[in-house]
């Protein structure tokens, strides 16, 4: 004869005996639909499940419409973000490698701080320039073009400075008002050929002398009417002979002989 002792577990009201765990486990009277009994009728919901207001101790799936992407539905239509995924929207997560960030259709494109002028977002803080521009800086590209006295304006086109006018496509020319007998250097600033002086913003012909005439090209005197070209000087206009003269001329004076053969002017 001998005797065994059995050592038994007495729960309290409201809970039980659970055999394969050898503890007490609480009672949900009702039962407890989708979720966990954690004590006395009292019925815990697992995320994303929530317990339904109208049947108690009963967990329920919510539904979010739209539907979520990349997201776990939660209560009140809310959108959570599955680990390791950021919020496009609120119904819509992403996930990227770091330096990039999605568009509008979810596909991850590279971040550059700084936006990208005339160029491309290729690389996280890289911008590649458009075709016909190159760099100015990181991130702005600025247009080539080979313009003379304008601004490029894009590839191959140039807008001319304030006073000056295209004669091509990349070269522009000071403009002046009257530029006779000179060069338009500057806007309205006419620099004389050799030969001419600037009189009162005009290129006048230079001349070392005119007498009686007018300087009309440089060292050229051209008589002035009712005189002729002295013989003695290309310079020097005189009044010419009268037919009636008795002698000779000379520079266009009449010479006339006396007695005493001294020309008489």
């Amino acid at each position: 004869t001998y005797l065994t002792w059995t050592n038994h577990t007495v729960c309290c009201n409201g809970w039980q005996h659970d055999a394969d765990l050898d503890k007490c486990a609480p009672i949900c009277s009702t039962g407890c639909h989708g979720g966990l009994c954690v004590s006395p009728d009292q019925c815990q919901c697992v995320p994303p499940h929530y317990r339904d207001p109208e049947r108690p101790n009963t967990c329920i799936t919510p539904v979010c419409e739209p539907a979520c992407f990349n997201a776990e539905c939660h209560a009140n239509n809310t959108c959570i973000c599955r680990e390791n995924y950021s919020s496009y929207n609120s119904t819509h997560c992403f996930k990227c490698d770091p330096g990039y960030t999605a568009d509008e259709n979810l596909n991850c494109v590279p971040i550059c701080d700084n936006p990208c002028v005339n160029s491309t977002c290729t690389a996280p803080n890289t911008c590649t320039c458009s075709d016909g521009y190159r760099h100015k800086n990181s991130s702005i590209c600025e247009p080539i073009c080979d313009c003379v006295n304008a601004d490029c304006i894009g590839p191959n086109q140039c807008t001319c400075y304030k006073g000056y006018t295209p004669v091509n496509k990349t070269t522009c020319v000071p403009k002046c008002n009257s530029c006779s007998h000179g060069d338009c250097v500057a806007p309205n600033t006419c620099s004389c050929h050799s030969g001419y002086v600037k009189i009162k913003g005009v290129c006048k012909p230079q001349c070392s002398e005119c007498v009686n005439g007018f300087c009309t090209a440089p060292g050229v005197c051209t008589y002035k009417n009712g005189y002729v070209k002295s013989n003695s000087s290309a310079n020097i206009c005189v009044v010419p002979c009268d037919d009636k003269c008795k002698g000779y001329c000379e520079d266009g004076g009449c010479v006339k002989w006396n007695c005493s053969s001294t020309p008489i002017r």
